[in-house]
């Protein structure tokens, strides 16, 4: 792989960290990692993004990977540091891609600064915990734990300290544990080495500073995002596996139903990890888009 490390010095003081894949010269998408996950979450398109001429940039978030943490931050407010963070690299106008946990901070991009974008994709993206219609497609189990947790978040915190312990430990025993229960397209995903090694770096990363920051990201999942999806007036570009059991399919029929242009691609027996062999179709897509 040839991807390039950087970071810039927000306007605040804060560090955001970032990871370049693809052409360097070539069209600008953001790719919003996943949960619990760092900006190295993108290292698997970079031979799709060199082939796509496309200059993919993945930022960790605040008190993830490389990036500072910042106290009392919002879903929304991650739009503030993509403009200072893109500002920075001189960079005008983007494309960005949600997958699984980054799809709230893409939708916040696609309703506050529409202007700025090209195109928008969720992908395989997380949808509000404290809407029915978007996690019914969740066991009965989960849904009762996201009802309890959103009254209790502190009830979440030894459960993130728990999966970042193991993670420092031996992460890819945890990734192996995670595809016992996936769906057979996502167990043959993550079968393979090379993915194994690649989401075993980008979790270390995620924890690198401990699991402070997966534990304010999940409670700001579990409550109200304070963006308005209903909003949104630009095209978004959609895909779902519909034998995602990590974000189930509940959730991206939701996103359809509720935004307003939304062209939405539903994959058959398809799971959450789809994405790893399918970069090139999400990129081709984002440049027919702007």
């Amino acid at each position: 792989m040839a991807e390039r490390d950087g970071e810039v010095r927000l306007s605040d003081g804060r560090r955001l960290a970032y990871t370049e894949y693809g052409d360097p010269n070539g069209r600008p998408v953001l790719h919003f990692h996943g949960f619990p996950n760092s900006r190295v979450n993108a290292a698997l398109g970079e031979e799709a993004a060199r082939r796509a001429g496309v200059r993919l940039i993945s930022f960790d978030r605040p008190g993830f990977g490389r990036s500072d943490y910042k106290k009392g931050r919002t879903i929304a407010s991650w739009v503030d540091d993509v403009l200072d963070a893109t500002g920075q690299l001189g960079i005008e106008r983007f494309a960005v891609i949600g997958y699984s946990g980054g799809g709230p901070y893409a939708a916040a991009c696609a309703e506050r600064i529409p202007q700025r974008l090209t195109a928008v994709a969720l992908v395989s993206a997380l949808a509000p915990l404290d809407i029915a219609a978007a996690v019914r497609g969740f066991p009965l189990i989960t849904r009762l734990l996201l009802r309890l947790w959103r009254f209790w978040p502190w009830l979440t915190r030894p459960g993130i300290w728990l999966i970042g312990r193991q993670v420092r430990r031996d992460p890819e025993k945890a990734i192996v544990g995670a595809g016992r229960t996936a769906p057979p397209a996502d167990q043959a995903v993550l079968a393979r080495p090379e993915v194994r090694a690649a989401y075993a770096r980008d979790l270390t990363e995620s924890f690198r500073q401990g699991s402070r920051a997966a534990a304010d990201e999940f409670r700001l999942y579990l409550n109200h995002w304070n963006i308005s999806e209903a909003s949104i007036t630009i095209e978004v570009r959609l895909w779902q596996g519909e034998a995602d059991k990590v974000v189930p399919p509940s959730m991206g029929r939701y996103h359809a139903q509720v935004i307003p242009n939304c062209r939405a691609i539903f994959l058959p027996e398809q799971g959450h990890y789809w994405l790893v062999d399918h970069f090139d179709e999400i990129l081709a897509a984002l440049s027919a888009g702007g």
